[in-house]
């Protein structure tokens, strides 16, 4: 059996950004990526997926971060 490459995926972005999120963070944007009519092919749709992950997950420590003022 193969494995889903979107949970491949999140253990990707996982990965790279583990210091600032848990995997709990992480799941739910991946999930709410899954199923994407518009992507053309899984690939495309696996870059996607990574890209707004990245994106949230870096809009969401921008959120956390304490004012630089």
């Amino acid at each position: 059996m193969t494995a889903d490459p979107l949970v491949e995926e999140a253990v990707r972005v996982y990965a790279d950004s583990a210091e600032h999120v848990t995997l709990a963070d992480v799941l739910p944007v991946i999930d709410r990526r899954r199923i994407d009519p518009g992507t053309p092919s899984a690939a495309a749709l696996l870059e996607r997926v990574e890209r707004l992950a990245r994106q949230r997950l870096a809009d969401r420590l921008g959120r956390l971060a304490p004012d630089a003022g």
